[in-house]
């Protein structure tokens, strides 16, 4: 028994299926409350117990935090979904929340890679929703991942003198090298990245989803009303990748985004932020965000 708070499993409904959850409830009358989303294939726990722990220390700072399964995932029913069609799961939990805990007034949605990305799509359809807390999102396609691998592994490698000292031993390596690299630049120069969308539609169609990833992301996010904490590992390609499309689009100068956007740069942490002292940071970070 915990002093602070106390958990409960929940279950709520999308479509007639059961989804679950845990609810960490404060001891005291809670103002805010937290969704965890889950990225990736895996259940409400998340990897190294990530948000069970987060989960707990927000509860513990007096914030409601509720994790669950997606439709089809750990205990929760239905088929399995992609990550572009949880719309409805993150509606039925805000739809939780503002239902069951009277108490609460502000809401807010948290979420790690394609978690991410899930909620940037939809948090703008919905006006309960206060603030977001994005990590590392999952903006993926193929000229903006070999744009990260070309700037992030070969470019440190060209200026090692160890490197060129062993490629010089061996003439195949040297080739090999410059064929990988070349192909990385023809994948580059091939692929199309579209501009995010000035268009201010209500809805991003999963059409729009699957077709170029980042600008209906982007989208999602000039839409959303609320307030935006971004998250960023320093070691970790997807961030990499997220940081480069960022800068590239210029979405963070556009009118708005700017105001109600903050970004996090922790530079020596993992995609997951695995260790004890990044779970920390992250932990701090999500709780002086919803604390405002």
């Amino acid at each position: 028994m915990n002093e602070y708070y106390s958990e409960q499993a929940v279950a709520f409904s999308v479509h007639g299926q059961s989804l679950f959850g845990v609810l960490s409830v404060p001891k005291v009358k809670p103002k805010a409350a937290v969704i965890i989303v889950v990225g990736g294939p895996q259940y409400r726990v998340g990897s190294h117990r990530q948000f069970a722990l987060l989960a707990r220390y927000l509860a513990e700072q007096g914030i409601l935090a509720l994790r669950f399964d997606y439709t089809g995932m750990g205990y929760s029913q239905g088929i399995t979904k992609k990550f572009y069609q949880v719309d409805d799961d993150i509606k039925a939990a805000v739809d939780f929340i503002a239902n069951h805990e009277c108490a609460v007034t502000n809401i807010y949605v948290w979420g790690l890679c394609d978690a991410a990305s899930a909620i940037a799509f939809t948090a703008h359809t919905d006006n309960r929703i206060d603030g977001v807390v994005l990590l590392n999102p999952w903006v993926r396609n193929e000229a903006s991942h070999s744009k990260a691998i070309l700037n992030n592994y070969y470019r440190d490698r060209l200026f090692s003198v160890e490197v060129w000292k062993q490629l010089l031993l061996s003439p195949r390596k040297v080739i090999n090298a410059f064929l990988s690299i070349g192909s990385i630049v023809v994948k580059i120069l091939n692929a199309r990245s579209k501009a995010p969308s000035a268009e201010k539609d209500q809805e991003i169609s999963i059409a729009d989803r699957e077709e170029n990833l980042a600008a209906a992301m982007f989208k999602g996010l000039s839409n959303f009303k609320g307030n935006i904490c971004l998250i960023l590992s320093g070691k970790d390609l997807v961030a990499d990748e997220f940081k480069q499309v960022l800068d590239e689009n210029r979405w963070l100068e556009e009118e708005g985004n700017n105001s109600k956007t903050i970004v996090h740069h922790v530079d020596v942490a993992d995609h997951t932020f695995s260790s004890r002292q990044w779970r920390s940071m992250v932990e701090r970070i999500t709780s002086d965000f919803v604390s405002g």
